[in-house]
């Protein structure tokens, strides 16, 4: 049966006007999964860090833990590229995202429908509103003081953030570009992503030109 997760991700903490992504999603993908395509739905660059919450259990990167994370008491932590979004979506409903612990990214995840029979299991953007922050702009504070910035040409710091805004990628969800990406990245069913494929393009082509 080819069944569709539809979720809604709520980026917390900025409200004027609010960031969220309607997503149709595989119930079959990994946690790590779901953040590739959180990632390419806002769009971000997958630069940092992220784990998601649920009670008494953390899914995320284990060298993370290994290396950086104070374990917290009566907590799990599995790997996110080898846990499924399938039972824990289904028994909360709810999920937290956290990505980029320096600038403190914190996103809500709720289930909001189970489709059945789907024609595709391809993920899809199909809704959104709001521009997400860019990478490493400083939080919710630095980012309502960029947004302060860009709204003023005359500001002294307008052209510089606006260059650093093109070069991170800056800009509203193009859905068609988005929903293409994740035809490309989701095309096999059966393949389970363990990292990012543009890391792997990237790796593809350094080994050629070496």
């Amino acid at each position: 049966m080819n069944t569709l997760f539809q979720i809604k991700v709520q980026l917390m903490g900025v409200k004027k006007p609010p960031v969220w992504r309607r997503l149709l999603i595989p119930t079959r993908i990994t946690f790590y999964e779901l953040h590739l395509i959180i990632q390419e739905a806002m769009p971000w660059l997958d630069y940092h860090l992220y784990e998601f919450t649920m009670p008494n259990v953390i899914a995320t990167d284990p060298t993370y833990v290994d290396e950086d994370c104070t374990p917290q008491e009566d907590t799990v932590y599995v790997d996110a590229r080898m846990t499924m979004i399938f039972l824990p979506l289904m028994v909360f409903g709810k999920l937290d995202y956290y990505y980029d612990f320096g600038d403190g990214w914190h996103l809500k995840i709720t289930l909001e429908n189970v489709i059945e029979n789907s024609e595709s299991l391809l993920p899809q953007l199909v809704a959104w509103k709001g521009t997400a922050p860019p990478e490493d702009v400083g939080g919710t504070g630095g980012y309502e003081y960029f947004k302060e910035v860009m709204a003023d040409p005359s500001h002294e710091e307008y052209e510089e953030l606006k260059e650093w805004a093109l070069g991170q990628f800056y800009g509203d969800p193009d859905m068609d570009e988005i929903n293409r990406t994740f035809g490309d990245f989701f095309e096999d069913p059966g393949f389970v992503h363990t990292i990012n494929p543009y890391q792997l393009v990237a790796e593809h082509e350094d080994l050629n030109n070496e």
